[in-house]
C-alpha cells in the first residue's frame, strides 16, 4: 500500500492506494479537520487504526501547506511541525517523501489525462511549463518547468508576497487591511479568510 497525505490549514486528507498492475487504485480516503488535532502524528495514528493499515504501508508521501527545509516543515496556518524522519519511523519505513503541497500538485500535472482537464479558454496544448495556483485556507503557488524531457517542480511561498494595489479601491482595501494586520500579503486578499476580509 502507498499512503498519501495532503496537509492543509483547514483539513488533512489521508488516503491509501494499491499500486497493483502499475496503476494507482484508491482503496480508502479519510478527511479530518486540521484544528481538531494537536499534530499530524495524531491524525496519522487515527487513520492507521481506522483502516488497519499499520504495517502494510510500503511507501508514503506528504504534501504540506508550508515550506519544507531539510526534511522538516512548519505548517503556515497551523502550529504544527512535521519531520520526515519521525514520520518514516512511525510508519516503519526507511524514508518518506515530504514536500510543499502545491509543489506536489505540479508534479501530478504530468499524470493528468484529457478527461482530467477543464479548459477555461480555447488553446493549443503544448509541452511548455505550467503554473499552479491553489486557493484555500491560504494561497500556494508552484510551477512545473519543462526543458525537453526533463521537468522540475518549483515550490514557492508567493502567497506571502506583498499585495500591490493598483486602483483607488485596492489602495483603500490595502489601508484597511494594513491597519488591521500590519503586513498585507496576497494571501490577505486571495484566500478563504482573505475573501471574507475583502
Amino acid at each position: 500500500m502507498i499512503l498519501a497525505c495532503d496537509v492543509g490549514g483547514t483539513k488533512v486528507n489521508l488516503a491509501l492506494y494499491d499500486p497493483a498492475g502499475g496503476l494507482l487504485r484508491r482503496v480508502r480516503l479519510e478527511s479530518y479537520p486540521s484544528r481538531e488535532a494537536a499534530s499530524l502524528d495524531e491524525l496519522l495514528d487515527r487513520f492507521l487504526a481506522a483502516t488497519g493499515a499499520a504495517g502494510t504501508v510500503e511507501a508514503a508521501g506528504f504534501g504540506v501547506a508550508g515550506p519544507v527545509h531539510g526534511g522538516r516543515a512548519r505548517i503556515t496556518n497551523l502550529p504544527w511541525e512535521i519531520d520526515a524522519g519521525r514520520l518514516a519511523a512511525r510508519l516503519g519505513l526507511a524514508q518518506v517523501a515530504l514536500m510543499n503541497d502545491v509543489e506536489a500538485v505540479a508534479w501530478a500535472l504530468e499524470r493528468l489525462g484529457p478527461g482530467d482537464v477543464e479548459w477555461l479558454q480555447p488553446g493549443v496544448p503544448g509541452e511548455g511549463s505550467a503554473a499552479v495556483v491553489a486557493v484555500g485556507t491560504g494561497i500556494g503557488c508552484s510551477a512545473l518547468v519543462r526543458q525537453g524531457r526533463a521537468a522540475a517542480s518549483l515550490a514557492s511561498e508567493a502567497g506571502h508576497a506583498d499585495f500591490a494595489p493598483r486602483t483607488e479601491a485596492e489602495v483603500a482595501l490595502w489601508r484597511r487591511l494594513q491597519a488591521r494586520f500590519g503586513h498585507v500579503s496576497v494571501e490577505r486578499v486571495l484566500s478563504g479568510q482573505g475573501l471574507l476580509d475583502v
